[in-house]
């Protein structure tokens, strides 16, 4: 499902942003900072039931171009490792990282849904032990990243966000989850 989703955002995403940042290109572009905290959950086909879930804690630097299109990057790390034993066999596993660049599109000014698409990058380890012995490993990969969220704008400068996005989809695996916080203009 989330392929046809995409294949049905890419389109409507591209040609709405140009179309809106062709009609209002005389503004400036209004700079932004934040972060959010959320939960990422990871489910792997075949994985006998463990699917980690992670609260992360992400910081973003952005620009609004104008009413309709954003350019955003992103980094954060999770907080907390999720733990559980299978057969005996202590996991640990931990968010290392996810990175990202994002265009958003929507409408509004002061209530403002919008779409997400871009690309991100994560990074995640598992440790497992027996209380015996211990084995550990790491796996970056990265994918199209998609989702929908809103800003309310508190006043000029301050926004409250929602958003659930799905930042990786391919191979059996998905990384995908929600978050809240703040946004701050910086002109």
């Amino acid at each position: 499902m989330n392929k046809h989703l995409l294949s049905f955002l890419v389109p409507f995403l591209f040609f709405y942003a140009s179309s809106a940042f062709a009609e209002d290109s005389n503004n400036k572009a209004k700079p932004y900072v934040g972060a959010f905290i959320g939960s990422l959950a990871l489910e792997e086909d075949g994985f006998d039931g463990y699917e980690p879930d992670f609260v992360i804690l992400m910081g973003r630097l952005g620009a609004r171009f104008n009413e309709y299109f954003d350019g955003e990057i992103r980094f954060g790390r999770g907080l907390i490792e999720d733990s559980t034993t299978i057969n005996g066999v202590n996991f640990d596993t931990e968010l290392d990282y996810i990175a990202g660049a994002y265009i958003k599109v929507g409408a509004g000014e002061s209530f403002h849904p919008y779409a997400m698409l871009g690309y991100s990058k994560a990074s995640i380890s598992i440790t497992g032990s027996n209380g015996v012995s211990s084995v550990s490993a790491s796996d970056a990969e990265s994918d199209v990243a998609f989702g929908l969220g809103l800003d309310i704008f508190t006043s000029d400068k301050v926004a409250i966000n929602a958003e659930c996005a799905s930042y990786y989809d391919k191979d059996d695996v998905t990384l995908n989850g929600c978050a809240v916080g703040l946004l701050f203009t910086l002109n």
